[in-house]
């Protein structure tokens, strides 16, 4: 059974956690992003940013690094770099203008 997960911008705390456990629960899971409004954008990565090493909140993130048009500050860039997993690291090294030392850092592993 197929999964699917969509970020909407009524995201809560909450929600996060609940989507968090059915991820998990799940063999087959897409997550989609409705997201529009640059607030709720911001929000929800900060959410997932203050569950990595999650994997779903790594997901959620990585959702965010494949959108060019999402700006990402250097200091979450290297706190995924430090406290994320191989396969978010490698995400962060395929974003345009991430900095050198952050790309060195994912790299060391």
């Amino acid at each position: 059974m197929v999964v699917n997960i969509i970020l909407q911008e009524t995201i809560n705390e909450q929600d996060f956690i609940l989507l968090a456990n059915k991820w998990q629960q799940n063999a087959s899971v897409i997550i989609e992003s409705l997201l529009e409004n640059n607030e709720a954008k911001n929000r929800i990565f900060n959410l997932a940013l203050n569950y990595i090493p999650n994997s779903f909140a790594e997901a959620v993130i990585d959702i965010f690094l494949e959108d060019s048009t999402f700006i990402i500050r250097d200091d979450d860039l290297l706190k995924c770099a430090k406290q994320g997993s191989m396969g978010l690291k490698k995400s962060i090294c395929y974003r345009k203008n991430v900095p050198q030392y952050i790309i060195d850092l994912c790299n060391l592993d």
